[in-house]
């Protein structure tokens, strides 16, 4: 795949004010900004020098695992391993709050997070070990839960 180079880029943890910035990112890639922010969430933001946010990844911790969301790079510039780099970020967090087990949904990047050491669950598995978690909930409350593909990986 071609895309731009990208310019010299700078991983950090977001802060509240990256808030509007990043609903921005995920609406662009069709990813939900529902709950984005909640006291039990951490993101990780890709920008340049300027400011120019090009990608993010976050957990939301649950009381017995982590789910793994928001994993997104900007249109354009995908392909670059970006996406991977902002995930190690998140799944280094969640290793070192001693989490067993980190989750995502995706029914899209299977195969990315197959690659990524991430193996495929049923969704109560999922549903059981996060259910405490605010995204879990939404889903389930939405009806969307059952229509997603679960993915674990072992910490």
């Amino acid at each position: 795949m071609t895309h731009p180079a990208l310019p010299s880029l700078h991983i950090r943890p977001a802060a509240p004010s990256d808030a509007t910035a990043l609903r921005g990112l995920l609406q662009s890639v069709d990813l939900l900004t529902d709950d984005l922010i909640t006291p039990r969430s951490h993101y990780w933001l890709a920008e340049d020098g300027g400011g120019q946010l090009y990608g993010s990844a976050g957990i939301e911790c649950g009381a017995r695992a982590a789910i793994m969301r928001s994993v997104a790079v900007a249109p354009g510039q995908r392909g670059g391993s970006l996406g991977a780099r902002l995930a190690g970020y998140a799944i280094g967090f969640a290793r070192r709050l001693g989490y067993p087990a980190l989750y995502c949904f995706s029914t899209r990047a299977g195969a990315y997070w197959q690659r990524m050491g991430f193996v495929g669950v049923p969704i109560a598995e999922l549903a059981i070990a996060l259910a405490d978690v605010p995204q879990v909930r939404r889903f389930q409350a939405i009806g969307k839960l059952q229509q997603e593909t679960a993915w674990r990986l072992d910490l």
